[in-house]
């Protein structure tokens, strides 16, 4: 009678942590909020992005004319006080260690030419870190400079993604892989009470 009741009781337990599991440890798990944009073309503009619904986070400049009959300007990326930024390629770990809230992505000029990393285009990410401790990527496009096209290196904001617990995130994760859904430990709590019920018969 006693190893009957040791088997319930260990039984019961093993069924009423799974369903704790189910319920509350995994019902705020870290996730990986994505946000994919209608293309937005920033040309002569400049375009802000709230990233976590704070205020806005991150603004894309770009500033363009012709001067002397030659084309002048430049495009560039600013954060607000509190994020701090770098570029990085897809699949980078993305963890904090930014300095940068100021990035010059490509400027031409009469005196100097065409200079920055992107002075020929091409695309990229931007990780960051926002003021809440929160890291997160950025996806652009930086387009070349054409003649004296007042579009030379426009930039277009593409989409964007942060991880909302502070965990490191790879530049370009849309979902998030390291947790189990809460859905799965309610399916681990039901076989747990099965399990039990078949414990408890069988003694």
């Amino acid at each position: 009678m006693a190893h009957l009741t040791q088997i319930k009781k260990r039984a019961l337990l093993a069924a009423a942590a799974a369903a704790k599991l189910s319920t509350t440890s995994f019902q705020s798990n870290a996730a990986i909020i994505y946000t994919d944009i209608a293309d937005q073309q920033v040309a002569n503009d400049t375009f802000s992005v709230d990233i976590d619904g704070g205020g806005n986070d991150l603004s894309f400049i770009h500033e363009m004319a012709i001067n002397s009959g030659a084309l002048e300007g430049s495009a560039s990326i600013s954060a607000v006080s509190g994020v701090n930024m770098g570029l990085v390629a897809v699949g980078d770990s993305i963890n904090g260690g930014f300095s940068s809230i100021d990035i010059e992505l490509a400027n031409v000029t009469i005196k100097s030419g065409e200079n920055g990393p992107f002075s020929a285009g091409g695309s990229v990410y931007l990780g960051f870190t926002l003021g809440s401790g929160n890291n997160g990527w950025l996806g652009f496009d930086v387009a070349p400079l054409t003649g004296t096209s007042l579009s030379s290196y426009a930039i277009t904001v593409k989409d964007y993604a942060y991880e909302n617990s502070g965990s490191a995130i790879e530049a370009g994760a849309k979902i998030s892989t390291d947790v189990p859904e809460p859905a799965t430990w309610a399916i681990f709590a039901l076989g747990a009470y099965f399990v039990s019920r078949r414990m408890i018969k069988a003694a």
